[in-house]
């Protein structure tokens, strides 16, 4: 992500655990006077749209630390609802379920956030 050409952050998704129709998204933004400027909102509309359009992808997902409530706010302005029954399988197989199944934070500090477009 850039940002008045200095590099603010990083955004990412992911697709490769051959559900093809769904996407995981992980943004980081590197300091903190970038933060709530709605930076980070306009580049997942941004990466949503563009998925959408390029490739079909009609689910996002979004896994933030439960700790991150100015970020979790930030995707529910995208559109991001939680999810409170959430399901790793419908999302990953195999090894991939195993390995990411709990999220990055584990299952109790890991929020799952789920836009449908």
């Amino acid at each position: 992500m850039y940002y008045n050409g200095e590099v603010i952050g990083s955004i990412s998704y992911s697709n490769e655990f051959r559900k093809q129709v769904h996407s995981e998204l992980d943004i980081w933004i590197g300091t903190n006077r970038y933060l709530g400027i709605g930076l980070g909102r306009e580049t997942i509309n941004l990466l949503v749209d563009y998925l959408n359009r390029e490739y079909l992808i009609d689910v996002f997902l979004i896994r933030p630390w439960t700790k991150n409530t100015n970020a979790i706010k930030a995707y529910k302005k995208c559109g991001f609802q939680i999810v409170d029954n959430f399901k790793p399988e419908d999302f990953y197989v195999g090894n991939d379920l195993e390995e990411y199944g709990d999220g990055d934070y584990g299952k109790d500090e890991t929020i799952n956030l789920i836009k449908r477009i």
